[in-house]
């Protein structure tokens, strides 16, 4: 068994080189861009993504090859949103009349298991 596995060069640097090892100078070094937004996003992890990429180049973390997390971390985003702004009460989610002395003919509205299935 070998140990632990190698930090990166940038972390050892950031954190001051603490074992006083040579740094390894053919460690592969990735141009920092933005990449390009997928097509496929919608409008809000578009925005996410405009948001997000800026501050990543900004700190120097960020290249092409961040392009499927970056465009799946925005698409995770989005689908927060909506489920944050799709929830409903769950007197919301019946439909019916109340008769009193009775439960009544109540009935769960479809559109929230139908949210539920459109995720699965």
């Amino acid at each position: 068994m070998r140990g632990r596995k190698p930090l990166p060069s940038a972390i050892r640097l950031a954190t001051g080189n603490p074992g006083k090892r040579p740094i390894n100078a053919r460690e592969p070094k990735p141009v920092t861009s933005i990449p390009t937004c997928p097509a496929h996003l919608m409008p809000t992890a578009k925005a996410e993504w405009k948001r997000v990429a800026r501050y990543l180049h900004d700190l120097g973390v960020i290249s092409e090859l961040d392009r499927a997390a970056l465009a799946a971390y925005c698409q995770a985003y989005k689908d927060r949103l909506n489920t944050a702004t799709s929830i409903v009460p769950v007197s919301a989610s019946l439909s019916g009349r109340r008769r009193s002395g009775s439960c009544g003919d109540f009935h769960l509205r479809p559109e929230p298991s139908q949210r539920l299935e459109r995720r699965g």
